[in-house]
């Protein structure tokens, strides 16, 4: 199946301008809409360029978000646990400076907010399920 989604692409992109208006990039339908479809293993994959299934680059498709921890972080309260700690890991990994203090405080609410703001999702300095996802799926600008 992913060898026909490449086919389907790289015939797509070889269309001329006129003929395909959307563009060249490569995006999953919950990078405009809230929703938890293809996949996490999928947006991983294409987040590595697609490579095709066997040659150089490829593997084994897995998660590499945690699972959803059950409870929307928000501040206030000063929230704390593994959960937060887990949140706030992704931060320095994409290039935001934040202390992974396992709190989730006001500085926490604020680089939520930002990344919200960044990826055109409502602004809410809250975390919830599909924030959660987006932390760790989302592409890096």
């Amino acid at each position: 199946m992913l060898h026909g989604l490449l086919d389907a692409r790289d015939w797509l992109m070889g269309l001329p301008a006129q003929r395909m208006p959307c563009g060249g990039e490569v995006l999953g339908h919950c990078d405009g809409y809230e929703t938890t479809c293809p996949g996490e293993w999928l947006y991983e994959w294409i987040g590595r360029g697609y490579p095709r299934p066997g040659g150089p680059g490829s593997v084994r498709p897995v998660s590499p978000a945690p699972a959803w921890p059950g409870r929307v972080l928000e501040y206030p309260p000063l929230m704390s646990g593994d959960d937060v700690r887990a949140w706030g890991s992704r931060w320095p990994r994409r290039g935001w400076r934040i202390a992974v203090d396992g709190r989730f405080g006001p500085d926490s609410r604020e680089v939520a907010r930002a990344f919200q703001r960044e990826k055109g999702r409502r602004v809410t300095g809250r975390v919830g399920r599909e924030d959660w996802r987006a932390a760790w799926l989302a592409p890096i600008t």
